[in-house]
């Protein structure tokens, strides 16, 4: 099976390279960016301003190469090391593109 995903925008952020982006957000709450639309869409949210939320699905176009790591780096939870045992995944590696895992 096979999607095709067309892009109706792009993220713009103060980071140019993977090893500029913090691990979480919260670590650099200066780094702010900015979602720009694709002219043709921007008619689609007219109705923006009556929602309380925006989910907004994204791909990390330059995630190359997917990287497995045995052990995990989750700040919070680096004093208990048994607790990393699976999936939190806090580095910029990620099984898929998408962010998800």
């Amino acid at each position: 099976m096979k999607y095709e995903i067309k892009p109706i925008g792009i993220i713009h952020t103060p980071y140019k390279t993977k090893e500029d982006c913090p691990i979480q957000g919260q670590e650099k709450p200066e780094g702010k960016g900015k979602i720009e639309l694709f002219p043709k869409y921007v008619d689609g949210l007219y109705t923006l301003e009556t929602f309380s939320h925006l989910i907004i699905l994204y791909l990390f176009d330059r995630a190359g190469e997917v990287e497995m790591q045995r052990k995990p780096y989750v700040p919070r939870f680096d004093h208990r090391p048994d607790a990393n045992n699976g999936w939190l995944e806090g580095k910029t590696f990620r099984p898929k593109p998408d962010g998800r895992e």
